[in-house]
Order: C-alpha cells, then structure tokens, then sequence
C-alpha cells in the first residue's frame, strides 16, 4: 500500500513537473506598446518610442513594422531576436513626408503570431529629461503649454493641449534625428550627468546641427554658450516652472529643416536631367538593324540563291537586334546612375566635428537594385511634389535602407541629407608670412579668410600646400557676406548653395569680435574636389559634387593646439 501511495505521489509530481515545463517552454506571445514621444509639424521627423516583449519562455526572432495605412508608410525591422522574457526598446525616428497620420505598430514572432498596437501624432515639441521626482506636474505642463505652445497644439477642446515629452535619462534615445521635432531639450542637471555617452552624443550632435539644449538646476552662473549652429544654456530654475521665459521658446526649429520641406520647383537646381543618355545610340542601333536586316541580308542569301533562308535569318536578326537594343537601354538609362550634389560642410576644429548639408539630384531609368542606403543616423529627407507617389519602405534593421518609394524612374529625383563626422583636418593661416596652408585632403579652388572685419584671400591651393594670402580692401562684417565673398555668384553650382544652403550658417551667433580676441579667423573654402564623398544614398556617375567648407580656425600662426 506504500508502495502504491509513494508510485502515485510519483506520477503527480512527475505530470505536474512536465505541465510547468511545458507552460515555461510552450506558447506565449509577443507583446508590443509605443507611442509618439516628440512631433512638430514644421520638423522633417517624429520620434517614435516602441517597446518589443517576449513572454514566450524560450528565445524568439521577429519582426518589427510601423505603418501609416493611411499614406501606405512602412518602417521594418528585420531578423531581432529576444531571450526569454527579454524587453527591448526601439527609439524610431519617423520620416514625414507629407504631414502626420496614425501609425500601427506590429509585431510578427517566428510561429507567425503578432501584436498590433497604434501610436497618435501628436505635438509634443518640447523634451523634459528628469527623474521621476522631478517630473513636471499636470497644471505646470497647462500653464507652460499655455504660453509657450504653438497654434497647432491646441486640443479638440479648444484648451491648451501638452506639448512637453518627459523621460528619464535611461530613456534617451542614441540618435540625434529623434531629437529633431523639439523646439528645445530641458535636462536637469543631475539626470545630464546620468547619460550614456551614447546619448549624450546624440543630444550634442542634435545641438550643433541647431538644437537648443537647457541645462538647469545647476549652482554656476547663468550663461549661454555657441555650439556651431546650435546653444547651450545653463539655468538655475526650471525652465517649465520659470515664468520669466514664457514665451521665449516657441521659435522655428533647426535653419536646415527650411530645406527638408522641399520646393515647388527645382528647375534653378544644377545637375537635374531632363533627358535619358544615349538617344544617338539607341538610332545607331535601329539604323544598323534596318541595314542588316533588309538589304545586307537580301543580297547574302541572294547570291548564294538561297532566298528562302531569309524566313529564318530575318527573325533570328530581329530578335537580336532587340535585345542588344534592350540591353543598351538598360546600361545607358536603367542601370546608370547620373546626377549630383551641392554641400555646405559646417566645420568646428575645437572638437574636431562637422555637419555635412548636401542636396541631392538622382536619374534614373529603373529604382536602383538594393534602394537607397544611409548610415543610421543620417538625415534623409526627400524633396518635391509626389503626388499619390509618397508611399515608402524603409529598413532600419542595420541602416537606413529606402527600398521602395518616394523615387520615380525617369525622372530627377531631389533630397537631401545631413551628416555628422569627424576629422582632425583644419586651415593653417599665418598673417606675418601672409600664407595659407590647406590641410585637407581636396584642392582649394578659392580661400577668404576674416580676422575681425579684415578678409584675406587665396587661390589655388593644393591639398596639403601653401597659398600666398592677399588682404581685400573691402571689410566683411559677418557670416554671409564671407560666403558671398567666396562664391562666383554668375556660376550656377555657387549661386545656387548661395541662395539655398548658405542660409544655414545665419543662425550661428556673430562671434566676430570674440574670434578675433582671441586670435581666431573664421573661414570659407570652396573645393573643385570634395574633401568628403557626397553620394550619400547612392553613388552617381560623373563628377558633378560642389562643396563649401564654413568653419572656425582654432591656430594662429603655426601654433599647434
């Protein structure tokens, strides 16, 4: 009887054992949240915050995709994998090309089941970045949304809507394009110093590129600081709190996102094809065929009187003729790339970084095999009219990956792209020798430099050569008439980066006299050679790229740093 009793024990323990295994190992699911953490209408990106869940008790891959059906915009993520109760967050910057919408988020596992859940676009134009202790309140967020809140962010109400996104530091996304629908980033200074370097490189790089960072709750003096394009300023109270900046926020974003919205005509845009290549081929070819196939072929067979082979030979050269027609068409127009670029390079030797602005101009006959590819964080911003033509798919599985959309064959296809990089190259300029030396790696077609009001100018210098400088006798008092004083506004490829993209460096602040106490000289380089690759996306056949260097020379003389 013991025996039986311990035999039945047994088996219940065993059957229980194996349903809990069966329950940590069998089927869950895969559950998935997100909402739209910052959008402005103005901005060329929202920025989208989508947490992954794997409730299954065993590792599963997925796939992850964010659509707005009502435009037909797809944004994927390929081949992630998550272990056993793994979360992940995804930080999403969401190209907009023709406003907002609704967008679904949708996660598919490897057994094929899937989780929808909706994300709504709303205006949240500023960010808050604090603890949880510090988080605004309801009735600060009203009242800062009351004076600072722009026309738009007004709920169905008729009231004030929020429009401050709060997180906490651990929250922050790793790329700056998710920064780009903020008017402005307030970070309370204990949570600054908690960032990941990661994060705090991505706000940084947001900043140079025109954000404005606040830093508050620090004991230091108040103060503002230039950070190429953008600023820093340091606060004592809360900006959200402080009635003494109502108002003060509700500025136009970033100086470049004037460009991301397009224009309605791109007919002044240098490098556009209006043609295909190849038309006088493509007559040769047909002029061939006819000779080759009529009389050519006639008097052959005719000789060797054999006439009748000619219903044998005449749709064999047909044929062939077609093909090699085809197979011209397809290398002169289909598969060849042509076009060109236009970039203003924003450069800043102290730290060593520059911002890339480029517009680009794409033909092609056929949508380019493997679309259009970006490194992660590179604005990619389309331009022109579409028409009913505005659905995309976008991969963001490695990089950015256009794979379908946007882009219409046979005709010029324009946007632009903004990028951050590094180098340590820089201008050496030395007033007591009146010299010049070119320290990066293209040829400098034209060189003006200003120390205060004066100017200097220099042509021809080679990549890594000395120029003579010559003072001009006309003072330049600031940034744009420095880039005028550069560009031969007759040439197209300089008038158009004059009236476009120098526009640009007007929201740097006038550094002019503090530059030149301290012994800097501001600078404009125009390249007959880019000292970096343009083809951003795609490379275009030919040497159609035109580039201009703005930046800041940190060396007097031949001083190192």
């Amino acid at each position: 009887m013991t025996l039986t009793v311990t035999q039945s024990t047994f088996r219940l323990f065993l059957a229980a054992t194996v349903v809990l295994v069966c329950a940590a190992t069998g089927r869950g699911d895969m559950a998935v949240s997100g909402k739209i953490a910052g959008a402005r209408a103005e901005a060329p990106y929202s920025y989208g915050r989508v947490e992954v869940q794997n409730r299954y008790g065993r590792e599963m891959s997925y796939r992850l995709e964010l659509r707005d059906h009502y435009f037909d915009q797809r944004i994927e993520y390929f081949d992630q994998i998550l272990g056993a109760g793994q979360a992940r967050v995804y930080h999403v910057p969401l190209l907009r090309t023709r406003g907002g919408g609704g967008w679904q988020v949708r996660v598919v596992d490897a057994d094929g089941r899937s989780a929808v859940t909706g994300m709504n676009d709303e205006n949240l134009e500023f960010l808050h970045v604090s603890s949880l202790q510090e988080r605004a309140t309801a009735a600060e967020l009203a009242r800062f949304a009351n004076m600072n809140g722009t026309a738009h962010s007004y709920g169905h109400s008729g009231g004030p809507a929020e429009c401050v996104s709060q997180l906490s530091p651990k929250e922050l996304p790793d790329n700056w394009l998710c920064y780009c629908p903020f008017h402005a980033v307030f970070v309370h200074d204990p949570a600054w110093e908690q960032l990941a370097p990661t994060e705090r490189k991505a706000l940084e790089q947001w900043v140079r590129a025109g954000g404005r960072l606040v830093i508050y709750g620090h004991s230091g003096p108040e103060r503002e600081e230039a950070r190429m394009l953008g600023t820093v300023r340091y606060m004592v109270a809360n900006p959200i709190e402080n009635e003494a900046t109502d108002g003060q926020w509700s500025k136009e974003g970033a100086a470049w996102e004037t460009h991301a919205k397009g224009a309605s005509s791109f007919d002044s845009v240098p490098f556009t094809v209006a043609q295909y290549a190849g038309g006088v081929g493509g007559l040769s070819l047909a002029t061939l065929f006819f000779v080759i196939a009529g009389p050519l072929n006639y008097w052959y067979f005719a000789r060797r009187n054999r006439i009748r082979a000619l219903l044998i030979t005449l749709p064999l050269a047909s044929v062939a003729c077609c093909l090699l027609i085809i197979g011209f068409f397809l290398v002169t127009q289909g598969f060849a790339k042509r076009g060109g670029s236009l970039a203003l390079i924003v450069l800043d030797e102290e730290t060593d970084s520059a911002i890339t602005f480029s517009r680009h101009v794409f033909f092609s006959g056929l949508y380019p095999l493997g679309g259009f590819r970006f490194t992660r964080d590179t604005a990619f911003c389309p331009l022109g009219t579409y028409g009913d033509r505005e659905s995309f798919a976008l991969d963001l599985t490695e990089e950015q990956q256009l794979r379908s959309g946007l882009f219409s064959p046979s005709v010029s296809f324009h946007y632009l792209t903004v990028r951050h990089w590094t180098t340590r190259a820089k201008l050496v300029w030395d007033l007591d020798d009146m010299t010049v030396l070119n320290g990066f790696d293209g040829e400098a077609e034209r060189v003006v430099l200003r120390v205060g009001n004066k100017a200097y100018e220099a042509n021809r210098v080679p990549a890594g050569g000395k120029a003579q400088l010559t003072e001009l006798p006309t003072p330049v008092p600031g940034d744009q008439a420095l880039v005028q004083l550069a560009l031969n506004q007759d040439a197209p490829p300089d008038r158009f980066v004059l009236g476009q993209l120098s526009g640009i460096i007007t929201s740097r602040h006038n550094q002019t006299a503090s530059s030149a106490e301290r012994g800097r000289a501001t600078y404009v380089i125009v390249f007959s050679r880019p000292p970096v690759d343009l083809n951003a996306g795609l490379t275009m056949r030919g040497d159609n790229a035109f580039c201009v260097l703005f930046g800041e020379s940190v060396l007097q003389g031949d001083t190192a740093r």
